[in-house]
């Protein structure tokens, strides 16, 4: 029982340690590059599959409401 109990602790301690380098990782990173990029890709992927012409609206403003004249 206290063989198993100090496995399970150090199970728990390591998947601890990994979040906190995995943390560590996501905040070295520059996050507005990334949500930028990803952003970037979303659109030209939405517009390529409906060929709309977007005239460099930002993706809120086309998620709002796509308006018809332009589709």
């Amino acid at each position: 029982m206290k063989k198993s109990l100090q496995i399970f602790l150090y199970i728990l301690s390591a998947i601890s340690l990994l979040l906190v380098l995995f943390l560590i990782f996501i905040s070295t990173l520059n996050t507005e590059v990334l949500i930028s990029n990803l952003t970037k890709s979303i659109e030209k992927e939405l517009f390529l599959k409906v060929s709309y012409n977007y005239e460099k609206k930002p993706i809120i403003q086309i998620l709002r409401g796509i308006e018809l004249k332009d589709v």
